[in-house]
């Protein structure tokens, strides 16, 4: 039999691969991590410690200079969670340090590695790392992605749906020997890889915020009901309370939304794409999985 180690690896403070690049004061600032923890605790934690799966190390990536106020509040987080900080002193040392870190915590037993990315402000869905383990097949190299999921913006209120093939939550499974994890690949790279697309219900949600170093929207995203999240996400999103008569005239009024959009991206087929994923969104998964098997 061969064994695997799942590892949740989530950045908090070391976002220097990005367009705007932080100096070490203003990634430590308070503004900037209170801002990043109280979005951390509404979605990213809520939605680790509700999987239903427990069996995998969560490493929260740090940088060095964290002020000893957001130490402590790392360390009241959920006990009973594997949740393991990993405090980083540069880009240089990020890759070294994060192996370093995995290999000091891989059992004897262990013959594969599963790491999967998650942002500090996205949400997995409660099932994600029982069916991310599902895909193990004593892989020796292959990234694991799903490619429905959705998007979700604070100040509207509003959800979307979209279909990406190298999402930002991707995973990679690969032999012990030599790993590397997922972080070593940007997620955009990831089709140039070996990679498993697994056509399930949306199994990741990102949000919108207003300080986002990159997620921003999607113009082929396609309104949801917020009702369609159901319970397979926790997450607080502190959204109105919806009859179905208020639920059935946001549909009509989206629907039409798209119909009469004059956006040059919204193309006749851009356009029945989005409809029917407003509509019937498992037509949309029956048809890739299809393509996909």
């Amino acid at each position: 039999m061969s064994y695997f180690q799942h590892f949740l690896i989530t950045r908090m403070n070391v976002d220097w691969d990005v367009l705007k690049l932080r100096s070490p004061r203003e990634r430590n600032s308070f503004e900037f991590l209170n801002h990043r923890f109280n979005i951390f605790e509404k979605t990213c934690y809520p939605a680790i410690k509700a999987q239903t799966n427990p069996h995998f190390i969560w490493l929260i990536l740090c940088d060095e200079g964290l002020p000893e106020k957001f130490r402590e509040r790392l360390a009241q987080y959920e006990p009973t969670l594997k949740m393991i900080p990993v405090y980083i002193s540069s880009k240089e040392t990020f890759l070294t340090t994060l192996k370093s870190a995995i290999a000091a915590r891989l059992l004897p037993s262990t013959q594969h590695l599963i790491t999967t990315n998650i942002d500090s402000d996205d949400v997995l869905s409660k099932k994600f790392v029982a069916v991310t383990q599902q895909q193990f097949r004593g892989q020796d190299f292959e990234f694991i992605n799903f490619p429905f999921g959705y998007l979700y913006r604070f100040q509207e209120q509003k959800l979307y749906l979209r279909e990406w093939l190298t999402s930002s939550c991707h995973t990679l499974i690969e032999q012990r020997q030599n790993f590397q994890t997922a972080l070593s690949y940007p997620h955009h790279e990831v089709a140039s890889h070996k990679t498993r697309q697994v056509i399930t219900c949306p199994m990741w949600l990102m949000t919108v915020h207003g300080k986002n170093l990159r997620t921003q929207f999607d113009v082929s995203a396609a309104w949801q009901p917020l009702a369609r999240l159901g319970d397979r996400f926790s997450l607080d999103l502190d959204a109105p309370e919806q009859s179905w008569v208020e639920r059935l005239r946001e549909i009509v009024t989206e629907v039409f939304n798209v119909l009469s959009s004059q956006r040059e991206w919204d193309t006749g087929r851009v356009k029945a794409r989005k409809i029917m994923n407003i509509l019937f969104p498992p037509l949309i998964r029956g048809m890739r999985n299809l393509r996909y098997r």
